[in-house]
């Protein structure tokens, strides 16, 4: 949960550890924290800003899940396959 503090807040854990928060942070923190902060008036929630449209998109030219990797079944067939050293014993000759 992303919040911003207007105020400062002392957070309580149940352990009786205590986090402070100065007035003007701004950030993540969990769940917990943002819930009671923003129930005591000390915070506001903060969206979180999505990224724009020309960002998001992979680049034309990206070769995004091959090479490099496991074998597909569509691969060429010897792919994957444990290869070993044929016998040759002369007879063919």
């Amino acid at each position: 949960m992303r919040v911003k503090f207007n105020a400062d807040y002392d957070h309580k854990w149940p352990s009786r550890a205590m986090t402070h928060f100065p007035a003007g942070y701004e950030g993540t923190v969990k769940r917990e924290v943002g819930e009671r902060a923003i129930a005591k008036g000390r915070a506001t929630e903060v969206k979180r800003r999505g990224k724009a449209v020309a960002d998001a998109a992979a680049p034309a030219n990206a070769d995004l899940g091959t090479g490099r990797g496991m074998a597909k079944p569509d691969d060429a067939h010897h792919v994957g396959r444990i290869v070993r050293d044929q016998i040759m014993d002369g007879a063919d000759k």
